[in-house]
């Protein structure tokens, strides 16, 4: 977690331009969720106009006491989330998914988790090329940014 807090901080000190207000919404499991949590709020104020809200969500399939990301299943995240998202945007850790396709370990795809709970969800592969990070947030704010701005001025 340690390495993650630093490439957090580290992305941080970039200089990034934002244009208008970004929300979202992120899931982690109840081992990151401290940090993570940190981590946001940190982000939220040097980029007051990025508003990121953290659901901590509690594993209860494999029983409740298993706290790490990669175990956390959509059936989890729609008993504890749903109706409590507050940006229409919910962000995934890759890590919370099988590396064959984009399905969790209860066999939800990330399709079906946003059906069930009224949003977008999408999976932050970029913040998590290793598979064994928790999601980044700004990793996902700032590439959906950059992609925006390559979109409107390409090279």
């Amino acid at each position: 977690m340690r390495l993650f807090e630093d490439e957090f901080r580290a992305e941080l000190d970039r200089p990034h331009r934002i244009y208008g207000t970004k929300q979202i919404d992120v899931v982690t499991g109840t081992m990151a969720g401290p940090l993570i949590t940190e981590m946001m709020d940190e982000l939220h104020r040097q980029y007051p106009m990025i508003d990121v809200k953290v659901h901590v969500v509690k594993n209860n399939f494999f029983g409740g006491n298993v706290g790490v990301a990669g175990l956390v299943t959509a059936t989890d995240i729609i008993a504890q989330c749903e109706g409590k998202l507050e940006s229409g945007t919910l962000g995934i850790p890759a890590v919370m998914l099988r590396e064959e396709k984009d399905t969790f370990l209860d066999d939800v795809t990330i399709a079906q988790l946003g059906e069930r709970l009224g949003s977008r969800s999408r999976c932050c592969r970029w913040a998590a090329a290793m598979r064994q990070k928790p999601c980044s947030a700004p990793a996902c704010i700032f590439r959906e940014e950059e992609e925006h701005n390559e979109r409107r001025n390409p090279l």
